[in-house]
């Protein structure tokens, strides 16, 4: 009998640090502290016939200057490629969804601590790739293929910023004017091998943001407290919409309000390996908001159920 274990891993890594400041607010702007995303894109597959005709032997695709080479021989170009197999151990040709699974796990080994890679969640011929340094770095790693049947997302990845504290005349996410304070909203990297997935929570104290005695409450209106949030996966890319729960998405109309209850702000029923989750911290005062230090108490938990 031969035996073996995988600990279970749950994982939580906060950046932009732990203790934030908007600054002074200026009554009827809307004040942004934002946390940075990743850069990411993908290499698509879907327009590979067969790789039985012979016709992607030897095409390659670069990503973030590595060169992974498709092999139906074991053999590749040069020592510096990484090979790709597009057969089996019987030499039998895979499928386009089998070589794409080939793909990320190579672009994982050989490029892992700056590049993380997976199938697309229901689009298994696709490949995402993520960089893992939050910010702008990502957005020069390149993207490229000289495979006709393959298409990648772009030169190189997109959609990496780095975390800003701002404000502006509009509720339009990642929009204003630098306040020059140098803090940042909050970055969370979820990981965990639960098959169940996990769910994270976001509460904070009873009185929202307080002086002592006046409060700025939860967004209501034109006014208030909340956030937003935005997310990045090696399954899909930008992956707001499938993690982020709806009342704290980008997309939405006013920022998504916290109590003392602890609510979901992100969730997938699946094994994570770095997932990305950006919040941005939205306050607006009203002209006749009194004057004071306001804090409040934001709480993150991650839970999983092996």
């Amino acid at each position: 009998m031969i035996t073996a274990t995988v600990d279970p891993v749950l994982a939580l890594v906060l950046h932009g640090g732990t203790v934030l400041d908007f600054g002074t607010l200026e009554p009827n702007a809307f004040h942004k502290l934002g946390g940075a995303r990743n850069a990411y894109g993908y290499i698509d597959l879907t327009n590979v016939g067969t790789y039985a005709d012979g016709g992607n032997e030897g095409k390659t695709i670069t990503v973030r200057g590595i060169i992974y080479e498709l092999s139906d021989d074991g053999v590749i170009a040069a020592t510096s490629h990484a090979k790709v197999d597009i057969v089996d151990n019987e030499n039998n040709y895979l499928t386009k969804e089998q070589v794409a699974s080939n793909l990320y796990r190579a672009i994982n080994n050989y490029d892992g601590s700056l590049v993380r890679a997976n199938v697309a969640a229901g689009d298994t011929d696709k490949v995402y790739v993520m960089a893992t340094q939050i910010g702008t770095a990502g957005n020069a790693y390149t993207l490229a293929t000289n495979d006709a049947d393959v298409t990648v997302s772009d030169t190189t990845f997109t959609d990496g910023y780095n975390g800003y504290n701002n404000n502006s005349n509009t509720l339009v996410y990642a929009a204003g004017v630098d306040v020059g304070n140098g803090a940042t909203g909050t970055n969370l990297v979820v990981s965990t091998n639960a098959v169940s997935g996990y769910v994270l929570t976001i509460q904070n104290s009873a009185a929202d943001l307080t002086n002592g005695t006046e409060t700025i409450p939860d967004w209501t209106g034109q006014y208030g407290w909340g956030i937003y949030s935005t997310a990045q996966s090696a399954r899909y890319g930008d992956a707001t919409a499938n993690i982020i729960a709806a009342g704290y998405r980008s997309s939405a109309s006013v920022p998504g309000t916290m109590s003392s209850t602890a609510a979901t702000l992100a969730s997938y029923s699946g094994t994570a390996a770095g997932d990305n989750v950006a919040i941005e911290y939205n306050l607006r005062i009203p002209p006749d908001q009194a004057a004071g230090l306001y804090t409040d108490t934001v709480t993150y938990i991650l839970t999983s159920t092996f």
